[in-house]
Formats: structure tokens, sequence, C-alpha cells
């Protein structure tokens, strides 16, 4: 999962895309749940897009 949250974190994938291509892998729920908590991070860093 490390290199998920790096992605994130570096803002190398789009939370969606990253969500699609998330959908097709065997994660397990707890796995989901960070992931999850790692976007909601990134999304409060990021500037709003308003």
């Amino acid at each position: 999962l490390r290199f998920v949250q790096a992605a994130i974190e570096h803002e190398i994938v789009s939370p969606a895309e990253l969500r699609d291509r998330l959908a097709l892998t065997a994660l397990d729920e707890s796995q989901h749940e960070r992931i999850d908590h790692w976007l909601t991070k990134a999304a409060l860093r990021a500037p709003s897009a308003t």
C-alpha cells in the first residue's frame, strides 16, 4: 500500500482514477479504509477547486 499512499501524497494519480483502479484489486476492507483516509487527507491539503 505504500505506493498508493505515495501516489496520493505526490498527486501522481487523481482520486477518481485511483478509486477506479483499486476497484479492480482484491484489497480487504481495512486497506480500502486506509486508502480512503489518505484520499481525504490529500483532498484537505489540496487547494479548493471552486
